[in-house]
């Protein structure tokens, strides 16, 4: 009988709230010495705390935390020399290792004298855990240090400080390290340790969930990076960070334009609730899903992201196919031909093409896979999990899907053999192609381009001969900036009259610039600060008469859903003075959420044939709109000089999403493509 030890051979702790003391010690790359059964060996700094902890103390006899004098330890019971032969075959058994364990032993680090206390962290964990599972749903939360909010959901508030110790502790390295979730997944039993303190997991995966499901985590993810930022600004110097931390933020690179100021960053705030939900599900966890969640976790090697989720995947197709394929994807040595393997398999386990709603936009895909050019139908497994995928991962329960664009079209794809070129071949139907596109997510934030997305709508309207009867001649307009989507349902009328609230907010953003702005050449002496100022008071101060001049056309509409100039102004006025009303706050945030869930990573579109969609940033004029059999999305797809096809995105297109452009194809046969 023994336990298993889980733990980061690196610094153990989330060092950007540290002191500087304990800056340097974690940066002590000193090697510890240890006397095992007589023979002297070396381990890292976090190894050694963690067995002088538990050499040291051993939780009570009437708990049900009683650990076995044996563990099991990787650095110690694994030659770490021998990549070619014990690596391997040990990997392989990691399932049977952790399982047969009687318990899982985690250690998160110590706690020092200096470090935040861990009590409080405890103490935020438990309020979050007490409040209702009717309030998660209902409540709107768009600022943590809004009182009315803890008020709402019947806690008591958490302060500022109090968030700041709870993120240095949910942020510890343990939390994002892709092995760990494979060694709690076959845990019988944790115990899990803090310094001295034994804390229990359903403490943790609770106020997890609540950050999951509320937009808590999210806003204490910007709190946190916030803060880290600001100090980085300060001066501070860059250490190695734990894998986390390194994956937490993505500049988006476009050689064609000036770069925005904002980046991409991940959420690993609420990662925990993964752990839960993966246990939970247990052996019929789909591979899909599996390598999705990779995602949000850290890896010393890319290929890591597949090999360490294959333990937890048991294939559909039975025992005797399970150590087959698992050395398909095990055999090779590169993370470009394992995301491909893997991807392969999964399409064969799940019988459609969803897995390629995975693949992100090629601006975000990691440095090493744009190098060795990982075909485009296989996902980046470590490109961050930027968007939300419009399939869905997890899918929605079997008749609960949203989309179903390629319904009548038979199944039917070819994959490739693994000795020729990486080719997917599909089937399907070229529905249109992109004549004009507005601007990306960062760029309406930064550049205040949201103008790009009205002049799209003009031209659509324009163009819309076909449809101007309907009662509603904008909702393609609107249904496609929130991709049909309000409070995780389809968007009604709630939705339409939330709208207006996400143009204001806009226009709110832009005179918060030229205010800003306008102070600083108000101060500014004569020099190139001053002139720089200028340059960009004066740029925004015609990107807000354009906005103005396009928001006074599109508001006299007949039935429309853009606010007039003087709903906005009153709109911002109340804002400015914190005297918006509940409903109208709540309305606004809620509307404000349903578009950064469709346009993060996207942009607005329009095809030739008057079709509004939203699709991957890096999509180009010509680019054409696929529906594509096996597949629940449409897809954007660019035709290369060799004849074949360039994925470049799922796409959310309105009018085509349940089958009617497949309807109106007839008795037309699909076209055979071939992406690459």
């Amino acid at each position: 009988m023994y336990d298993c030890l889980s733990y980061t051979w690196g610094n153990p702790l989330f060092k950007k709230f540290l002191s500087p003391n304990q800056r340097k010690e974690l940066r002590d790359k000193e090697a510890y010495k240890i006397d095992l059964d007589g023979k002297i060996m070396s381990v890292t700094k976090n190894l050694w705390d963690a067995l002088n902890q538990l050499g040291s103390s051993q939780p009570p006899s009437a708990s049900s935390h009683q650990r076995q004098n044996r563990i099991w330890i990787d650095a110690l019971c694994i030659n770490q020399e021998d990549d070619k032969n014990e690596k391997p075959h040990q990997l392989g058994m990691m399932a049977r290792i952790y399982n047969q364990a009687q318990n899982v032993v985690v250690w998160l680090g110590p706690v020092t004298p200096d470090d935040p206390k861990l009590e409080t962290a405890l103490l935020v964990m438990d309020r979050l855990k007490s409040i209702p599972q009717e309030k998660l749903k209902t409540e709107v939360l768009y600022d943590l240090r809004q009182v009315q909010m803890y008020e709402n959901l019947g806690i008591e508030p958490i302060d500022s400080a109090e968030w700041d110790i709870f993120a240095s502790f949910i942020l510890r390295a343990w939390f994002g390290r892709m092995w760990v979730v494979q060694e709690a997944f076959f845990a019988k039993n944790f115990i899990i340790y803090c310094g001295e303190e034994i804390i229990e997991w359903s403490r943790i995966a609770a106020a997890s969930r609540v950050l999951k499901e509320t937009r808590m985590g999210r806003l204490l993810n910007e709190k946190v990076m916030e803060a880290t930022e600001d100090e980085d600004e300060d001066g501070n110097e860059e250490e190695d960070g734990d894998e986390n931390e390194e994956k937490a933020k993505v500049e988006v690179k476009d050689e064609d334009k000036e770069q925005t100021n904002s980046k991409y960053i991940s959420n690993p705030i609420s990662n925990q609730f993964l752990y839960t939900d993966i246990r939970t599900i247990g052996s019929s966890i789909k591979l899909e899903r599996l390598l999705a969640y990779s995602r949000y976790f850290g890896a010393t090697e890319d290929k890591d992201r597949v090999f360490a989720v294959l333990n937890m995947w048991k294939p559909d197709w039975g025992p005797s196919g399970d150590k087959t394929t698992s050395n398909f994807i095990r055999e090779i040595s590169t993370a470009r031909e394992a995301y491909m393997r893997a991807t392969i398999v999964s399409i064969r386990e799940t019988n459609d093409l969803n897995m390629l709603s995975l693949v992100e936009d090629k601006s975000v895909r990691t440095k090493a896979r744009k190098e060795d050019k990982l075909p485009s139908w296989v996902p980046d497994f470590g490109a961050l999990p930027i968007c939300e995928p419009l399939a869905g991962v997890p899918r929605a329960a079997p008749g609960q899907e949203r989309w179903n664009t390629s319904e009548g079209l038979q199944k039917k794809w070819q994959l490739p053999p693994v000795t020729k070129e990486p080719l997917l071949s599909v089937k399907g139907f070229r529905i249109d192609e992109i004549i004009e596109f507005a601007a990306t997510d960062l760029d309406i934030i930064d550049e205040h381009q949201m103008f790009t997305l009205l002049k799209i709508l003009s031209s659509f309207l324009e163009a819309d001969t076909a449809h101007s009867s309907r009662t509603d001649a904008m909702e393609p307009f609107w249904k496609t900036l929130i991709k049909n989507t309000y409070r995780g349902k389809p968007a009604e009328d709630d939705a339409r009259r939330a709208f207006p609230y996400l143009i204001a907010h806009f226009v709110w953003e832009l005179d918060i610039e030229l205010n800003d702005l306008q102070e600083a050449l108000d101060e500014a002496e004569e020099g190139d600060y001053r002139k720089d100022a200028k340059r960009k008071f004066d740029k925004f101060s015609t990107v807000n008469s354009d906005t103005k001049s396009l928001i006074e056309k599109l508001s006299a509409k007949e039935n429309s859903v853009i606010p007039t100039w003087e709903f906005i102004q009153e709109t911002l006025k109340l804002a400015n003075a914190r005297d918006l009303s509940e409903e109208a706050q709540n309305n606004k945030e809620a509307i404000i959420d349903s578009f950064r869930s469709a346009y993060t990573c996207r942009r607005l579109f329009r095809t030739r044939g008057n079709l509004l969609g939203v699709s991957a940033q890096s999509l180009k004029e010509g680019d054409a709109v696929w529906v594509v059999a096996g597949a629940a999305v449409p897809f954007l797809l660019r035709k290369l000089p060799n004849g074949n096809q360039e994925l470049v995105g799922e796409a959310y297109v309105h009018g085509i999403m349940q089958g009617e452009a497949v309807s109106r194809q007839g008795k037309s046969e699909p076209q055979e493509i071939h992406l690459e």
